[in-house]
Parts: structure tokens; C-alpha cells; sequence
């Protein structure tokens, strides 16, 4: 930051009556904690917010085309970046910021080659094709109020895809064979409570044990038991078909 900034900074926090003595009660601390994206920055504005459900402080801080937020509640901190620059590469930024979000414009979001709105814990996250809103920055109180740390649920005001495993599974004997859907919250449960951000993130290897599992699964000695739900769908076409989904089902 540049002394102006900084002189800004501390300009802030002495009419909120914050001193030095009381640094546990500081969130911004240019020196080191924002980590500013690289690049021109002129305008520089800071707003707060103390949310009255879970007690949590949130500071915002917008300079240039970035916005960057702090929640800070006890002990626990967690930072995000607003970014409207297209040609931002998130990979650069990741270890600087706990989620960062692409303010982009819509007519990129519902395009075929639809990018990517959130990156956290080095997953990315998609917008729902539904979505029909237009992209924007949340308010500060509406982002404490809808904050959830584990996935993004919204960004820019459009609700983000939940990330769910799928898989099809062809079982078959000498009488025939069926395809059987796994997925959501029965193919975590089937997983013995792996989710899909754990395995792309391969949190304690659990990716290759995962992949493993399956392997072993699938080799001719091996005895299975599934359960099996039958139900009804309608195509697009608009006939009836039939369904069979696996339930209650875990991976041993």
C-alpha cells in the first residue's frame, strides 16, 4: 500500500477508536495481511460490519477493481477476493485468500464454454445454468448473513452448482444385466462419507484410496451387495422410462 493508503488506514481505524494496544482487534494490517493482487490501485474505501447472529466482525476493503473481505470470528479468519478482471489467473492468488470470486459478465457466465465463478481450497465452482440474475457484488450485511466457510452458496448473487459424485454402474448375471445411478448424497454415503471436494482436493490421499476401493470392487473374486430402488422417468421426448438408482449401499 502506498503511504497515502496506509495514512487512510490508520485514519479509519482511529475514529472507530482502535489503538495500538488493541491489534487483536484489528483485521486489516496492510503490512501483511491483505496481500493486494498485483497492479494499479488508485481508489481505496474500507466499510465494516458486525454481524449479530454468530458475533462474527467483517471488514471490506475495495481498491481498484478488487474487493477484498475479512471475516474474523474468535480465532478463526477467512478472506475473500472480488475480482472483476477477466485475464486473472486464480492460481496466482489461491495461497493469498481462502475464496476468490470472478466477477464476470453474464453473457460469459451462460456461454457454452461456461468458466468457473469460485475458486476455494483449489476447487472450482460453477454457476447454476438457471441463473438469470446479473452478476454483482453482495452487500457486506447480505454476505455475513448467507456466509457458509465449507462451499460458496452464492456469489455475485447466483446460487453456485453443489459438486456431486455420479456414478453409472452396470451390474450384470447370466439372466442380463441393468444400469444403476449412484449419486449425491447416496454415492457419499456408498463412499463411506468422502465428498467430492475432499476427493478433488485428495485431502489425505483419499483420492487414490477412493479410486482403490473402486478397483477392488471391480475384480472378478470380489462379492457385492447392493440395494437397488426402481422408479419411473420421463424422457425429454416425453416418454416413460425406467430407472433404478443404488441406495443405502456402503463400499466395504
Amino acid at each position: 500500500l502506498s503511504k497515502k493508503q496506509v495514512k487512510y488506514l490508520n485514519t479509519w481505524w482511529r475514529e472507530r477508536g482502535v489503538t495500538e494496544s488493541q491489534d487483536d482487534d484489528i483485521i486489516i494490517d496492510p503490512s501483511s495481511q491483505w496481500e493486494l493482487p498485483e497492479g494499479p490501485s488508485t481508489n481505496l474505501s474500507i466499510s465494516s460490519y458486525h454481524h449479530p447472529h454468530d458475533d462474527s466482525k467483517w471488514e471490506s476493503l475495495t481498491l481498484g477493481r478488487y474487493v477484498i473481505r475479512k471475516r474474523k470470528s474468535g480465532d478463526t479468519r477467512f478472506t475473500i477476493l472480488y475480482v472483476s478482471d477477466e485475464k486473472l489467473h486464480s492460481k496466482s492468488l489461491t495461497g493469498n485468500y481462502d475464496r476468490i470470486v470472478h466477477i464476470l459478465p453474464q453473457q460469459k457466465i451462460t456461454s457454452s464454454s461456461r468458466p468457473p465463478i469460485v475458486c476455494q481450497d483449489g476447487v472450482f465452482y460453477y454457476s447454476s445454468p438457471s441463473c438469470l440474475g446479473k452478476p454483482q457484488l453482495p452487500n457486506l450485511q447480505r454476505e455475513a448473513s448467507t456466509f457458509h466457510a465449507a462451499r460458496p452458496i452464492e456469489a455475485t448473487h447466483l446460487q453456485m452448482m453443489p459438486i456431486v459424485f455420479h456414478f453409472d454402474v452396470t451390474i450384470a448375471d447370466s439372466s442380463g444385466a441393468i444400469t444403476a445411478t449412484l449419486w449425491g448424497k447416496q454415492a457419499v454415503d456408498f463412499l463411506n462419507g468422502v465428498t467430492p471436494e475432499s476427493f478433488l482436493k485428495n485431502a489425505s490421499n483419499c483420492g487414490a484410496d477412493v479410486i482403490g476401493e473402486l478397483r477392488h470392487l471391480l475384480g472378478k473374486s470380489t462379492w457385492s451387495e447392493f440395494v437397488i430402488k426402481k422408479g419411473g422417468r420421463v424422457a425429454k421426448a416425453g416418454n416413460p422410462l425406467t430407472a433404478y438408482e443404488i441406495v443405502n449401499t456402503r463400499l466395504r
